[in-house]
């Protein structure tokens, strides 16, 4: 779903998809408002997305990711299951986002990881202050992205 950049928004949303994901939220100043893991039942899902969302302006960015050719066929179904969830659970709350891929979002941070989840969490500790995790730093991290892309403030893109 495409989306048009504002200088409006206020809160500015990241979301790491998958069944260790997170959804992270920050506000224009760049401070961490909200993370924790995508929960696992649709209407909770749901139900925090529209807490997070509300009726204010919120800038979405929800990492572009797929399967791996040597997943297996049963965590490939439940890759695609949550991640369908949380696109529908957008879809619902008519809220457009901005896909974007590991890659992209990594260069601008400054954390090419190379699958090394410890590079993105250091950094997310560089740039923000509180508890960070290697389960929430990727959502955090694609919210700061998100913050950048919808201010028009993105270095590399």
């Amino acid at each position: 779903m495409g989306s048009s950049k504002s200088n409006e928004c206020s809160t500015f949303v990241g979301i790491d998809p998958g069944a260790n994901g997170c959804i992270a939220s920050i506000d224009f100043s760049g401070c961490i408002v909200y993370h924790s893991r995508i929960p696992d039942a649709p209407r909770d899902l749901l139900e925090t997305l529209n807490d997070l969302i509300g009726d204010e302006c919120v800038g979405i960015v929800v990492e572009k990711v797929g399967v791996r050719p040597y997943n297996s066929r049963r965590s490939c179904w439940t890759f695609g299951y949550s991640t369908g969830q949380l696109h529908a659970c957008l879809d619902i709350l008519e809220h457009e986002y901005k896909l974007v891929t590991p890659s992209a979002w990594m260069r601008e941070m400054g954390c090419l990881t190379g699958g090394d989840k410890r590079i993105s969490r250091d950094r997310a500790k560089e740039l923000f202050d509180g508890n960070i995790t290697h389960q929430s730093a990727d959502g955090i991290l694609i919210a700061e992205y998100s913050r950048r892309y919808f201010t028009g403030s993105l270095e590399n893109g």
